[in-house]
């Protein structure tokens, strides 16, 4: 059995995505955020860090952050991961996601919404960075259709940040294949169905 634990975040989508796509089972346990269900102590002994989502697989034991939990989901299943040098591209592109650029656009987005001057210093900084990395993902974009080749787990760590990041008007016109990717991701089934599915007690 696979028991998910998360919430309505970027980070909290991925995994919901990646076990629409490979069809096992789950149950979804909200976690609301809003309300500090995180910090209770029923949840703190699933992750000490008091971050959604975790996955606890009968099968495996408790997971927690997202990117480990897509991994350990594709190696179960052999599915979404690659094989060979590509299975590689796939974990370093997991590596990138969950690093510097859930940092960069993470950081930036959090200013964007603090800040009331477009000006500050800082927060020009962080845009800039943030700018650097779509550039990074729109080269490698072009000329290929997924960050590793085939469709996988890479893709999955992507696509709801730069979903919402593509969703700002500043970038209207920009990416073009940033925006090709997208669409191409968005048109699977499970991926819709990933975004749009409540996230509710199915228990």
């Amino acid at each position: 059995m696979l028991t998910l634990y998360t919430w309505d975040t970027t980070t909290g989508r991925k995994p919901i995505i990646l076990l629409e796509e490979i069809g096992l089972p789950y149950e979804i346990r909200p976690v609301d955020l809003e309300a500090g269900a995180q910090h209770a102590l029923e949840f703190r002994a699933l992750n000490p860090l008091e971050r959604i989502p975790v996955l606890v697989d009968d099968d495996a034991g408790t997971i927690f952050e997202s990117n480990a939990i897509l991994w350990h989901l594709a190696t179960k299943t052999g599915q979404f991961i690659g094989e060979g040098q590509e299975s590689l591209q796939v974990m370093q592109w997991l590596f990138v996601q969950g690093g510097s650029v859930a940092h960069r656009l993470g950081t930036y987005n959090l200013l964007r919404g603090r800040l009331a001057d477009p000006q500050a210093p800082e927060l020009v900084r962080h845009r800039a960075e943030a700018g650097r990395v779509l550039e990074v993902v729109e080269a490698l974009l072009t000329g290929r259709r997924y960050f590793a080749g085939q469709y996988s787990v890479a893709d999955i760590a992507f696509l709801p940040q730069l979903r919402r990041e593509m969703a700002e008007a500043e970038h209207t016109g920009c990416f073009p294949a940033l925006r090709a990717w997208l669409e191409r991701c968005m048109a699977r089934p499970a991926v819709a169905k990933g975004f749009t599915l409540p996230i509710v007690a199915t228990a």
